[in-house]
């Protein structure tokens, strides 16, 4: 779109100039500015910049369908004005890590359903994520749709009183049937990709109990009190215990290509309601396989529910 900035637009800012030109909310015409897909003159300007009269304002606009065809759409298992439960594929990133991230994205995706989730949060990069799971990781996820359901399910996280339970094929057998990971996690000074249990991180606890296994593996049930990233990764490998098919820290697979972890079971009170929800998810396919490949039946340890 090109625009010659006339008496309406001039002396206004270029963030709020683009929303109204072309139609969009206040964050995604901040994502455009911040990723070059706007110029003033031919020259990329800060959000804050103020319109002059005879400028010419250029904008490059990408159609959310050319990146997320229908078939894209994750799996909603809970909607209502203030909150979404969704399913996330595996190998599918929640959100962009900066404005120039082209890749499709869950959130990107939910946005096609629920484009209005664009003006919740705190940050337009991350519009409605209260918490996330790695690119990896499938399974169950909460979604604000709402401000105040923002506002409302981060402090329940906070609070650690969303249940949170997943599956975890690892490579070893714990030393009894249950225990409890309370190590805190920084970012590995030695490698930057990686998290690791560090003196004076930030305090993590991860709960687990073995739910079926063979002398070699174990498939463990895994609750989070906290929510660090790769946590549950960490701490369990940090103990003996890596996960199958997690390359950065655990060990490869024959037949997995992402971590075999799953996020099976949520559950909270609804923050205006009070109802409690329970939410479960059957392992996807590809972890079913390598359950199979494995000899472990989930049947032989997993209930539909909560476990």
């Amino acid at each position: 779109m090109e625009v010659i900035v006339g008496g309406s637009l001039a002396g206004e800012r270029i963030d709020r100039a683009v929303a109204l030109v072309a139609e969009v909310s206040r964050s995604a015409a901040i994502a455009l500015i911040e990723s070059g897909d706007v110029t003033v003159d031919g020259s990329a300007r800060v959000k804050s910049h103020r319109l002059a009269p005879g400028q010419v304002l250029r904008i490059w606009l990408r159609a959310r369908e050319e990146a997320f065809a229908p078939n894209d759409l994750p799996n909603i298992r809970y909607s209502d004005d203030d909150l979404l439960v969704v399913e996330k594929p595996a190998n599918l990133v929640v959100h962009a890590a900066r404005p120039q991230d082209r890749r499709p994205t869950l959130i990107g995706s939910v946005l096609l359903a629920h484009p209005e989730i664009a003006e919740v949060g705190e940050d337009p990069l991350r519009p409605g994520i209260v918490h996330r799971l790695d690119r990896g990781t499938s399974g169950l996820m909460l979604v604000a749709r709402s401000q105040r359901g923002f506002e409302a399910l981060k402090l329940q996280l906070a609070r650690h009183a969303v249940e949170r339970k997943y599956l975890a094929l690892v490579r070893g057998v714990p030393a009894s049937g249950s225990g409890v990971v309370d190590a805190p996690l920084g970012r590995d000074l030695r490698d930057p990709r990686k998290v690791a249990v560090v003196w004076g991180g930030k305090r993590a606890v991860t709960r687990f109990s073995l739910a079926v296994g063979t002398p070699d593996y174990s498939l463990l049930e895994v609750q989070l009190e906290t929510g660090r990233t790769h946590q549950i990764r960490v701490h369990l490998a940090s103990i003996g215990l890596p996960l199958v098919g997690d390359e950065l820290y655990g060990v490869a697979s024959a037949v997995l290509e992402r971590p075999f972890l799953h996020s099976r079971f949520i559950a909270f009170l609804h923050p205006f309601t009070g109802r409690r929800i329970e939410i479960s998810s059957p392992l996807p396919r590809d972890l079913l396989l390598a359950l199979e490949h494995h000899g472990i039946s989930p049947a032989q340890g997993i209930a539909d529910g909560g476990g």
